[in-house]
């Protein structure tokens, strides 16, 4: 009965049970009420099989259909699915372009390695979305960065161009004749076949040696644009002028170049060459656009010597040169260096960035030149002149140092019936152009008295010759043509051998032998050093003419010339020289008289720049004076000593030459040393007693010497 009881009991809890779990489920809190029950009603109940769980990979495979269709506008690359594929290390992080680093090797599969570990067959959904892979979009060349100097500018852009063909090298031959030359030397077939080839080239030769017949010839021989920078004005302009009366396709570009110059710019197919200086064309960045976009076949710099801090003449422009030619696009260049020391040759190629250089050299003077120096002092100079130029083959060129020495000269040579004619900074503009047309005539003997245009003025290239066109005024010689110059004579001497090199350019250009006489008096160093003193601009001059702008500038008061001048004590002259040459690196900008500053920083930095250049170019003023002195006061070959000097030249006399003349009348033609003694016999003299003088005699060829030998 117990039994039967507690089994009755159980069937009503269940039942009660099952009724409550009915009402809570039509209620909606089913849940929570018979879980608790739930759990432990069922302990008793099997268990049912739960669902096998998808892998991860499977589950990330099922989304891909709907991660694909819901990113189709951007789709991104997605990891490979193949597990048997060896994970690789993540390559490291390039460094910015522009620095230096060591070398970086990307991490990259090669083809054996995936062959190696081949991915699984694709599933139905992988071949209807197949998966990007890194390896299969990269490319399978390696990238790396170069250890340490950064490659130069544009290296790896420029391309080369061939080899000039024989139409190339019959337009070449054809220029040449278009500009009166009749035949190229060997050297500047050199320089023009390698700038046709597009590689940049530096030519040093002489003056007069036809550097700027190379730059007129490759213009004429190159498709497209061919720009001539220069910091002379006036010599790039008279070259423009020479080859614009040849009627050869030239252009002048300056600041206040007009439209019509720019729009003949429009065809670059067409030869054409541009005359500009570097300060012309860094005012004008409008111009410098154009220029760019047009894409000059080739530069030329012109006194490219001048661009470094070992030269005897400075631009302040070469700092901004480079950025000048960067934004030209970095073109083949050809860099023309006058008669400079080899220090000032190296320097050249890393002021102007040339990348692989083909560097030709050549002599500083000519070898049909004899060079000789005459020693004399006073009024004795005057006299051995004259009489050394009535012994010489006409016609022929003086150069005095100042106007007064011209004056004195061609009147002692009128009055010893010399033909001659006179040009310095005395005469009026339409003397001077007279004078020297009646010397330049062809078939004319006669001797041109004159002042130097390559006497050392300020330093500063090109700004002595002013803002526009207008040549130095009593300079005889920049751009001389004239080529049966029989002789040059120096009636002073030169402040640099630089210079004496340059005056000398103009002295047997047709190959027959010409002379040329250094006139040495011991009063030239002191005349010299007092000339570089007056004419060349020291540091505190700078200095004080940058303070002067500055105060000037931070009070916005209107700065003119005049008042720069008065308040930093300086000549008006010299004022207007730093204006110029601050405005040629663009920290001010003059208008009529005015002095427009861009910024108090800017005129700061620029003019101590400049100082530093001008203290370096005085110091060396010094040594360049020793070095004149030592050639003239020397007993060696003047022609052996001026190309040591200059570095173009080795330790070969010229053998004609009064020095070289003296040294072989006291040599002699046989050598320098005595002959060797044939026999030489000493008596020996018998006895204990203490030694008489014993003879020494030694025969020397036809010569006895004896000699009465010390007792001990």
């Amino acid at each position: 009965m117990k039994k039967r009881a507690s089994k009755t009991r159980a069937a009503a809890s269940r039942a009660d049970v099952r009724s409550a779990v009915k009402r809570d489920a039509s209620s909606g809190s089913a849940r929570g009420a018979a879980a608790p029950i739930a759990r432990t009603a069922t302990r008793k109940a099997p268990k049912a099989k739960r669902a096998p769980r998808l892998p991860r990979t499977a589950r990330r495979r099922s989304k891909l259909p709907a991660l694909v269709a819901r990113h189709a506008s951007t789709p991104k690359l997605q990891r490979s699915t193949a597990t048997a594929t060896p994970k690789t290390k993540r390559a490291p992080r390039l460094p910015p372009a522009g620095t230096q680093s060591k070398l970086v090797t990307p991490v990259t599969r090669s083809k054996s390695d995936r062959r190696e570990a081949p991915s699984p067959p694709p599933t139905t959904e992988t071949e209807a979305h197949p998966v990007l892979r890194v390896a299969d979009v990269a490319t399978p060349s390696a990238v790396g960065v170069r250890v340490g100097r950064l490659p130069p500018r544009g290296e790896l852009a420029r391309a080369r161009r061939p080899e000039p063909s024989e139409s190339t090298w019959e337009r070449v031959t054809a220029g040449a004749l278009r500009l009166g030359v009749p035949s190229l030397s060997e050297s500047q077939r050199r320089v023009i076949g390698a700038a046709l080839e597009g590689r940049d080239v530096s030519y040093a030769a002489a003056s007069g040696a036809g550097k700027s017949t190379v730059a007129a010839v490759l213009a004429q021989a190159l498709d497209g644009l061919t720009l001539i920078l220069s910091p002379r004005p006036a010599l790039c302009r008279e070259q423009y002028e020479r080859l614009h009366h040849r009627r050869i396709a030239c252009l002048w570009l300056d600041e206040d170049c007009s439209a019509d110059a720019l729009a003949r710019l429009a065809d670059p197919r067409s030869p054409l060459a541009i005359f500009a200086t570097p300060a012309a064309l860094l005012a004008r960045e409008d111009l410098v656009a154009h220029l760019a976009r047009l894409a000059p076949a080739l530069v030329v710099v012109e006194e490219a010597h001048a661009f470094t801090d070992a030269a005897h003449e400075l631009s302040p422009v070469d700092a901004q040169l480079g950025r000048l030619l960067a934004r030209l696009g970095s073109p083949p260049m050809l860099a023309l260096i006058g008669p400079v020391s080899f220090t000032v040759q190296r320097e050249v190629a890393g002021v102007l960035g040339l990348r692989d250089r083909v560097g030709v050299e050549g002599a500083a003077i000519r070898s049909n030149v004899q060079l000789d120096v005459i020693r004399t002092t006073g009024t004795d100079r005057v006299r051995a002149l004259v009489r050394v130029v009535q012994e010489l083959r006409r016609p022929g060129l003086i150069l005095a140092p100042t106007p007064r020495d011209v004056d004195q000269l061609h009147a002692a040579l009128t009055a010893a019936r010399i033909p001659s004619h006179r040009y310095h900074d005395g005469l009026t503009p339409s003397e001077r152009a007279s004078e020297q047309l009646n010397f330049m005539l062809p078939g004319r003997r006669t001797v041109m008295v004159a002042t130097s245009a390559f006497a050392p003025r300020s330093g500063l290239l090109g700004l002595d010759e002013g803002r526009g066109a207008e040549p130095r005024r009593g300079g005889f010689g920049l751009g001389l043509d004239k080529r049966d110059v029989r002789f040059v004579a120096h009636f002073g001497a030169p402040a640099s051998l630089e210079q004496l090199a340059r005056e000398l350019g103009a002295a047997g250009r047709d190959g027959e032998d010409t002379r040329a006489l250094l006139f040495w008096d011991d009063g030239d160093s002191s005349r010299l050093s007092g000339e570089l003193c007056r004419l060349r601009v020291f540091p505190h001059k700078v200095h004080n003419f940058a303070r002067a702008l500055e105060a000037q500038t931070a009070e916005a008061r209107t700065t003119t010339l005049k008042s720069l001048a008065l308040q930093s004590g300086l000549p008006l002259d010299t004022a207007e020289l730093l204006a110029r040459a601050l405005e040629s690196v663009g920290a001010v900008r003059l208008e009529a008289e005015r002095v427009n500053a861009r910024s108090p920083a800017d005129v700061a930095a620029c003019s101590h720049a400049l100082a530093a250049r001008l203290q370096t170019l005085c110091k060396q003023d010094e040594h360049r004076l020793e070095a004149v002195r030592a050639l003239a006061l020397g007993s060696d070959c003047p022609r052996a000593v001026l190309e040591r000097s200059l570095g173009t030249g080795g330790w070969e006399r010229c053998g004609r030459c009064a020095a070289c003349l003296r040294r072989s009348s006291t040599l002699g033609d046989g050598p320098a040393r005595r002959p060797p003694a044939e026999t030489f016999s000493v008596a020996r003299v018998s006895g204990t007693s203490a030694p008489a003088p014993v003879p020494l005699t030694a025969t020397l060829g036809d010569h006895t010497l004896v000699a009465q030998a010390r007792s001990r």
